[in-house]
């Protein structure tokens, strides 16, 4: 189970105080806040996020942007709910989600919203299609997609949950295992919240994308691309 953390890091030019930590996890915690966002160690950035990626660890970070308004923790109960479900599709592992205030003296407080999740060895398909990436060798798209598409299923019948913001770019390739990787659950909805009339009519949809018919698109997409380059 991940852990949550809410707390504000008071930052002084010769101390750190906090009432709700210890001082090692504050260090852990001020590297996060603000050693690991570096240049050189992003990996991604979208509308509502940047991520970054600890090699040594093996970890990335998803930080929100201040347009996000998911709340963080949120997201990360997502990711959580999703994990080791499949045999054949991966979502990454969350470790901890991270809402902290960082007050620094005579300046402007920073937020840091983050996941700290399992890092993918892998390529989204927006990589894949501008030619930025490489398919494995042995991708077969028939059962790729078939496994994408059951998954979905069971995620949306099962577990109650609907991602509504599928698109090539959240949806990676594992290079270790060929499997389909789900990622950034930044819009995602239960089921829960939704009449069963509103399920029929779609509305679970009303604030983002359908998860099938997007899925339907990147296959057509990906078929296209492997046809043109005969792959």
């Amino acid at each position: 189970m991940f852990e949550k953390i809410n707390l504000k890091i008071y930052k002084t030019k010769n101390n750190i105080e906090s009432h709700q930590l210890i001082a090692e996890e504050l260090k852990y915690l001020e590297k996060i806040a603000e050693q690991i966002f570096k240049k050189e160690f992003k990996i991604g950035e979208g509308e509502y996020s940047h991520v970054y990626q600890d090699i040594l660890n093996n970890v990335c970070y998803k930080v929100a942007t201040h347009k996000a308004q998911r709340d963080i923790h949120e997201e990360a109960e997502f990711y959580s709910k999703l994990t080791n479900k499949s045999e054949k599709v991966i979502v990454p592992e969350p470790y901890f989600s991270l809402n902290a205030k960082v007050v620094k003296t005579g300046k402007m407080s920073t937020e840091r919203r983050v996941i700290a999740m399992q890092k993918i060895n892998g390529a989204n398909f927006n990589e894949i299609l501008k030619g930025e990436k490489e398919l494995p060798l042995n991708f077969n798209s028939e059962s790729f997609f078939k496994d994408l598409k059951d998954f979905f299923n069971f995620m949306h019948n099962e577990v109650g949950i609907y991602h509504c913001d599928f698109a090539d770019r959240n949806l990676m390739i594992d290079y270790d295992t060929g499997k389909p990787v789900i990622v950034d659950f930044g819009n995602s909805v239960y089921k829960s919240w939704f009449t069963i009339d509103e399920i029929k009519e779609g509305k679970q949809y009303s604030r983002g994308t359908n998860d099938l018919l997007e899925i339907e698109k990147i296959e057509q997409v990906v078929q296209l691309y492997l046809t043109r380059f005969n792959k």
